[in-house]
């Protein structure tokens, strides 16, 4: 996964990313990640939000065991996931990727679905 992964970003870094919502461009932004060489892609607005609400420092990867990386922040003491917090899914759900990459934050490949469930 880690060779796809890396393929796919390097592909990222040559291109500018924009898409069309509500009439306005979003572009996306690399975010560098303190503990990986590969950056994770967000939407510039989920970015402002995030930091908006007080939610900002260094983004890295964490393992859950199971040999899944995702992409994690600390936050009030607790290390939580960005996907999580830019989906801002709740106790009893999670958020999911719909291209498979971890490292793709923007709200078009986020998806909230039930635990042990789907939407």
């Amino acid at each position: 996964m880690q060779h796809f992964v890396i393929a796919a970003y390097y592909a990222l870094l040559h291109t500018i990313h924009h898409r069309i919502k509500e009439h306005k461009i979003m572009t996306t932004t690399l975010v560098t990640l303190s503990n990986f060489p590969e950056p994770a892609l967000v939407d510039q607005q989920s970015l402002d939000d995030l930091e908006e609400a007080g939610i900002y420092g260094n983004w890295f990867i964490n393992d859950d065991g199971h040999g899944n990386m995702f992409v994690r922040i600390k936050h009030g003491g607790t290390v939580v996931s960005v996907a999580r917090l830019i989906t801002k899914a709740q106790r009893g759900e999670r958020a999911t990727f719909k291209n498979g990459n971890r490292f793709d934050l923007r709200l078009s490949n986020l998806k909230v679905v039930k635990i042990g469930g789907s939407n």
